[in-house]
């Protein structure tokens, strides 16, 4: 079997801009069957997670780490005995079989008590994979089974819906469902009358505030105001509907995974073949990469005159859509009201939305999904008053909209070079490292990582006796930026330390590690300066007691960051 570093990725991206949920999501939506393969940043080397999915919904899970054994979740579903775990793990031991066929085979269990098993397993496996880190990539090989020679031949569809609620619980990220959310201002929400809202499995506090959707349809606000759940819930619950479009919010679109049976209903063969319309996430296409979706030539079939018309119309729009300013999009005059560009955007929608693009036009749909993409964005701007006036007087200074294609791509391609950077510093090459952060300063200087990588480069090449203190300033700048801008922390922390200028050195550590827990090398100097403090507070007065009392023994101090510390080191 070719192996996923044999194989060229259909699609990549990272978890920061296509979050799990959103991901999880285009799967169930396109019915994609195929591989994901999740890579994850560690300390003792990436970690590698892999799920095949079937037809959207996943199958089969592979985890770096192992989770959920058989014998174990077979033992707490008291299909099996401690005795009978024992002695089956002795004999798989001999034999090298497969723990769940050696169980069948010598019959200590059956082929559906198996089938139970292996069924929680996955769950308990995709589980695990919730909570990866932001800072994972992954990478998509469609119509690839990567674990075929893995574990048994068993596949076990878990329901999407479902792991796409217990996705966005388990992430919880706030950052997106704010984002998500803030779109639907004072729009009436009501249930999706295709919806299979039991689908999700909401628990009791998620479902009152599904039941209260369902009978009292209205703005998330009053939704909230109700406390028939606590906010967070509320939230949560809103989020997972809508971007399932299980929720009716005006838009016409048909829900995600409608027409699936649920997991238990499935069986290891395909799921009938079943259009769904693709969602909006999206995913980066390697070049040569095949586009999914897209129709083989010899499967074409003739276009009507109307279907040739509107091809036609969506690439000429495609053309001219980067010069029309937001206004122009939505087709409305700079003086219509928030209520005019919400309807003529909803009439929009209707017409250019992919869902509503047919299955012969499959070959025009990413320039369709540019266009609606661009007339969301002429919506999100218009439709709120602050951000409208604020586009009204870049029309008005610049006499034209102002050239945000432009700015985009000096975006994109300053991350791209960041990420450049960050490879070249790790392989120790720091005149491309150099080259590739000068070049990400310069296009995109307000960002303070990469002021900080900027200062941080400059650090490595200079020798430890030449001034820094130029450095420090600049790494204070990205602070002042953001003051979560970990590296600039660290970064400045061993300045400091080569200055001597101890205490302020480990506050630098100390807030880099807090602010991420997997920089062993700030919680190594932090752990380090406090063994070295508490030894020399021993030896000053070696049981001595003070005012407030005996000493308390070093030990006792360094138990909590000292035990944090071993646990990553893991």
């Amino acid at each position: 079997m070719v192996s996923a570093a044999e194989r060229t990725p259909t699609a990549e991206g990272s978890l920061e801009k296509t979050p799990l949920v959103h991901l999880l999501v285009y799967m169930a939506d396109r019915e994609l069957t195929g591989s994901i393969v999740l890579v994850s940043p560690h300390p003792d080397g990436p970690l590698e997670n892999v799920i095949y999915f079937c037809d959207g919904a996943p199958a089969k899970i592979r985890t770096a780490e192992p989770i959920a054994y058989l014998g174990t979740v077979l033992r707490e579903l008291r299909i099996l005995t401690d005795a009978a775990l024992s002695s089956s793990l002795a004999a798989v031991a001999e034999t090298k079989e497969l723990h769940g066929e050696l169980l069948v085979r010598t019959g200590v269990i059956d082929r559906a008590a198996l089938l139970t098993g292996l069924r929680v397993q996955a769950a308990r496996k995709m589980a695990h994979i919730f909570h990866v880190p932001g800072e994972t990539t992954f990478s998509f090989f469609e119509n690839a089974n990567l674990l075929e020679d893995w574990g048994g031949p068993e596949l076990f569809p878990l329901d999407p819906l479902e792991q796409i609620r217990l996705a966005a619980s388990a992430r919880n990220e706030e950052r997106i469902v704010d984002a998500t959310l803030a779109r639907l201002g004072a729009t009436k929400l009501k249930l999706h009358e295709e919806s299979e809202v039991e689908r999700f499995r909401f628990g009791p506090s998620e479902q009152a505030v599904v039941e209260w959707i369902r009978s009292h349809p209205s703005p998330l606000a009053d939704i909230v105001a109700s406390r028939i759940a606590p906010e967070a819930t509320i939230r949560l619950v809103v989020y997972t509907l809508l971007v399932t479009r299980h929720l009716d919010h005006g838009a016409a679109a048909t829900p995600v995974g409608i027409g699936r049976p649920p997991d238990s209903a499935r069986t290891n063969a395909p799921v009938p073949d079943g259009s769904i319309p693709v969602a909006r996430v999206k995913l980066v296409k390697r070049p040569g990469a095949a586009v999914t979706g897209a129709l083989p030539a010899e499967g074409r079939t003739e276009l009507t005159p109307e279907l040739v018309a509107r091809r036609e119309a969506i690439l000429k729009k495609a053309e001219s859509i980067d010069e029309e300013d937001f206004f122009q999009i939505l087709g409305v005059a700079r003086t219509a009201t928030t209520e005019t560009i919400r309807s003529a955007y909803f009439a929009l929608a209707k017409l250019w939305h992919t869902d509503r693009l047919p299955a012969e036009l499959a070959d025009v749909r990413e320039a369709a999904s540019r266009v609606f993409a661009r007339m969301s964005e002429a919506f999100d701007t218009l439709s709120d008053s602050a951000r409208q006036q604020r586009y009204l007087d870049s029309l008005a200074q610049d006499g034209a909209a102002p050239d945000e294609v432009e700015q985009v791509q000096r975006a994109v391609e300053a991350a791209t070079q960041f990420q450049h950077a960050e490879v070249f510093l790790k392989k120790h090459d720091l005149a491309s490292a150099e080259t590739s952060i000068a070049r990400a300063y310069e296009l995109d200087p307000d960002q303070s990582d990469h002021i900080a990588l900027y200062a941080t480069v400059q650090m490595h090449k200079r020798a430890l006796d030449a001034p820094v203190a130029d450095l420090i300033d600049l790494l204070t700048q990205a602070i002042s930026k953001n003051e979560k801008c970990e590296r600039a922390y660290f970064s400045r922390g061993i300045l400091r330390k080569r200055l001597g200028e101890i205490e302020p050195a480990i506050a630098d550590f100390r807030i880099a590690f807090e602010l991420n827990p997997r920089n062993l090398d700030a919680g190594r100097e932090v752990h380090v300066y406090e063994m070295r403090k508490a030894r020399q507070s021993t030896v000053r007065r070696p049981g001595s007691a003070g005012p407030e009392g005996p000493a308390e023994p070093p030990a006792k101090k360094l138990a909590g960051l000292s035990g944090l510390f071993k646990l990553l080191k893991r």
